[in-house]
């Protein structure tokens, strides 16, 4: 008789190759807690006593600030690591009603998703030359 687990290793090693094969796979796996502590920090609330938002706030760093995402959208921005808008309002829910995920924010979050791919690509990346593939004159 097989036991409840009978199955774990290939469920695990399917899983493990999507991963892998995915844009989640470009990230490596020390960086990921990074970006999701950013994106589910709430975003700063910067009133002055008019109401209005804090212009120095503007010149804060962005790195210091979050983007308020839930924990559904974090794990879904980590599983497909978009590229452009439209994907970042598909995995964002109602994002157009968020007034703390204006035009530029989304901008700046594209670039932070970004540079969490660069980096990854980076750590793998191998520098090949032009002399390290036969030339096709060679296998002539």
């Amino acid at each position: 008789r097989r036991g409840p687990f009978q199955n774990r290793d290939w469920i695990e090693q399917t899983v493990l190759t999507h991963l892998e094969a995915s844009p989640a796979g470009e990230t490596s796996i020390d960086e990921i807690p990074k970006l999701v502590t950013q994106l589910r920090r709430n975003p700063p609330d910067k009133k002055n006593e008019n109401g209005g938002t804090d212009m120095t706030s503007q010149a804060l760093d962005r790195s210091l600030e979050g983007y308020g995402l839930t924990k559904g959208e974090a794990l879904q921005i980590i599983n497909h690591m978009p590229t452009t808008l439209v994907e970042l309002h598909l995995i964002i829910e109602n994002i157009e009603d968020r007034p703390h995920l204006d035009d530029n924010v989304q901008a700046e979050l594209l670039e932070l998703i970004a540079k969490f791919r660069k980096d990854a690509m980076a750590e793998n990346d191998m520098d090949f030359s032009m002399d390290d593939f036969p030339d096709d004159e060679k296998h002539k």
